[in-house]
């Protein structure tokens, strides 16, 4: 069934490669015209289209201002121009959308972080004649963004010339939130792999808007008053370095931080714990209070703050028992330092590792009077009264009518749980293919015992499955990750969330036709169906599957242009 499955998308690939070739534009000279009122965000992406471009392809691609055309004898020296920004900020924008007929993105069409795109073979006439001209327009700036990267994945690599199919899409995001969290290689996985822990976060980031992605979790459990005032420039190349880059993208910037968490600098005698310290503590709360006020202080945008109740929280003394009482309290004092730095911002808590009767409290208190400061209840890992995972214990109350699936009943009853003036987004674990909120609803044990829970690993159909049980009842995602081994699965994740019509195979083509080329694409896409299958069967009487799983990548490296492989880092 898969199998009949995969080959009747693939054909429709292949189909809509060579319905639209007659109206195909082959561009080896291309212009981005911008408008000169673009934005930052707007700007910034058009050098990582130019980069990734020319990564894949010795073409020639210029940038310049529409106000430069005429100086800049378009006709003479490109057989392509970009047309980009919103029609609003670039009159010829505007002029080829009233030249093509098409409605172009504005106010609520095709609504928030929407996009256009239309090709014109024939050109638009006036000042660029009959130059071809590809529109990338969004209805807001981060819509243009998404504009210029679905371009750049719809469009067909070769040695020297782009091939731009003709097309006419008009999209937009079908959740508020599509983010996860920014992880590379810690040094234990380094040291065990050999992997290197060089890694460009700009070019991440980048790399992720791609597919989707406008927001970023990063953060952890502590951060070093004792450094924060010692040094100014603490914590620059991090969180607050980091805000500057997202800001100039346009991304929004969620940081979660252990709401009682203390670096060791700021560690004294009666804090207890390890380094989650007691919020009973006056002076230990002043630790943690001032903490968070001087990193607010120094940080350009922070959009959402994610205070998470248990994982990397918590204290359980006589003086913070129950958790949930001092938890909320801490929250709300954290949340009020918050919004005198950023009052448009969001705070986010979760219900993780909280008891049956803590949620139950919270839900009473959450309902009792407005809690203005609070925007939204995040489903987390160990926060399931159907899931042993992080609290041991199944709440078996939930099981007398399951509903449609065991993964949704729970977030069924916060739906119902929580008031109306609070939403719910999720920030599931989709990074561990083991020991996990989400792991492998079957393990092999031998493949167990060889690879950790932090390990390569592609589950594009149970990332798919996932999605389907839970994701209706929220408003979005920031997915929860340790690394980049899971890359594949955030794509996917990302994408559903764009597009809940998409199917994981689908994405799979997509993701390996923008890495590794649409030679090497159908193979990859079955070998990573192969690869998720292959962690579930016993090692003893799989050979022929691990065969075949190799002999899929072999042929599909061989196919790629070296090209391809100086874009994916493969040799």
């Amino acid at each position: 069934m898969h199998k009949i499955r995969f080959i009747t998308i693939l054909v429709g690939f292949l189909s809509f490669f060579v319905i639209n070739v007659q109206g195909q534009i082959n561009a080896t000279k291309i212009v981005i015209i911008e408008g000169k009122d673009n934005s930052i965000p707007e700007r910034s992406v058009v050098a990582s289209f130019i980069k990734r471009v020319l990564e894949r392809s010795d073409v020639t691609v210029e940038r310049i201002d529409e106000s430069e055309v005429l100086k800049k004898n378009i006709l003479k020296n490109f057989n392509a121009a970009i047309l980009l920004g919103q029609p609003s900020r670039n009159s010829l924008v505007q002029q080829a959308f009233v030249t093509s007929g098409v409605r172009p993105p504005q106010g609520d069409y095709p609504g928030p972080e929407g996009f256009v795109i239309k090709t014109i073979k024939e050109g638009i006439g006036g000042t660029l004649g009959t130059l071809p001209v590809i529109i990338a327009s969004g209805v807001d700036e981060r819509g243009t963004i998404y504009a210029l990267t679905r371009l750049m994945r719809e469009s067909k690599y070769l040695a020297n010339t782009v091939e731009i199919p003709d097309l006419k899409i008009i999209d937009k995001p079908a959740f508020e939130y599509r983010g996860s969290e920014m992880g590379h290689m810690d040094r234990n996985q380094a040291e065990r792999t050999g992997a290197s822990r060089k890694f460009d976060a700009n070019n991440y980031i980048d790399d992720q808007i791609i597919f989707g992605y406008n927001i970023l979790l990063a953060g952890g459990g502590t951060l070093s008053l004792k450094q924060l005032k010692e040094d100014e420039n603490y914590a620059e190349g991090g969180l607050v370095g980091l805000s500057k880059v997202l800001d100039d993208r346009g991304i929004m910037f969620l940081s979660q931080y252990a709401p009682n968490g203390i670096s060791r600098d700021d560690w004294k005698e009666g804090f207890r714990g390890r380094w989650l310290a007691c919020p009973s503590n006056p002076k230990a709360r002043e630790v943690m209070l001032k903490g968070r006020e001087e990193l607010f202080k120094r940080t350009k945008t922070l959009d959402v703050l994610l205070l998470v109740s248990g994982d990397e929280a918590g204290c359980h003394c006589e003086l913070c028992t129950p958790w949930v009482n001092t938890y909320v309290d801490l929250v709300e004092d954290i949340a009020k330092i918050y919004h005198k730095y950023f009052p448009d911002g969001k705070i986010w808590l979760t219900t993780q590792q909280l008891r049956s009767d803590e949620k139950n409290w919270l839900w009473d208190y959450l309902n009792k009077e407005q809690h203005p400061w609070l925007n939204a209840v995040a489903y987390a890992p160990g926060a399931d009264e159907l899931s042993p995972y992080l609290t041991g214990h199944i709440n078996h109350d939930y099981e007398k009518y399951i509903g449609m699936a065991r993964e949704s009943r729970y977030i069924r009853e916060m739906l119902k749980q929580v008031p109306r003036t609070l939403e719910i987004t999720s920030f599931p674990d989709i990074s561990h293919w083991v020991s996990s909120q989400y792991q492998q609803p079957v393990v092999a044990p031998e493949m167990a015992a060889v690879y950790e829970r932090r390990t390569f690993n592609i589950r594009s159909r149970q990332m798919e499955d996932i999605f389907r049980k839970t994701a209706g009842y929220t408003t979005g995602t920031i997915a929860y990750a340790e690394g980049i081994f899971d890359d594949v699965n955030k794509a996917v994740w990302l994408q559903l969330h764009w597009n809940p019509n998409l199917t994981a195979e689908k994405i799979l083509y997509d993701y390996y036709r923008w890495y590794c080329g649409p030679e090497a694409a159908p193979e990859l896409v079955e070998a990573a169906l192969l690869l998720e299958e292959n962690m579930k069967a016993q090692v003893l009487g799989n050979g022929e599957g691990y065969e075949k799983y190799l002999n899929l990548v072999r042929s599909a490296g061989a196919k790629m242009s070296p090209r391809f492989r100086g874009c994916t880092g493969a040799e």
